[in-house]
């Protein structure tokens, strides 16, 4: 289970087995890190960096649509890259 821009596990809205392993992208401070592996910055302007900054890192190939979705999340959860949270590292990512 990958799940995305969710502090917790209750906001999915079913019920997900435990034993499954699962893996959370959030920028959220309320985030506790319930997920079997968590990738968390509470720094991050919008969970769409994160997911983008893990994909340049591990050299996974993002294609124009992806990068068009991932865009689409970094604008939106930053309000228009008007968050204080926003930084150059932001329009680092969004360039690339």
């Amino acid at each position: 289970v990958i799940y995305f821009d969710t502090a917790n596990s209750d906001r999915v809205g079913i019920n997900i087995n435990n034993s499954i392993t699962s893996i959370c992208f959030d920028h959220h401070k309320s985030n506790h890190s319930f997920a079997t592996y968590n990738i968390i910055n509470i720094d991050a302007p919008s969970t769409a960096e994160i997911v983008a900054e893990f994909f340049l890192q591990n050299d996974i190939f993002i294609s124009k649509q992806m990068a068009n979705v991932l865009l689409c999340g970094i604008y939106d959860d930053s309000k228009g890259f008007s968050l204080d949270r926003v930084s150059s590292k932001s329009f680092d990512i969004t360039s690339q």
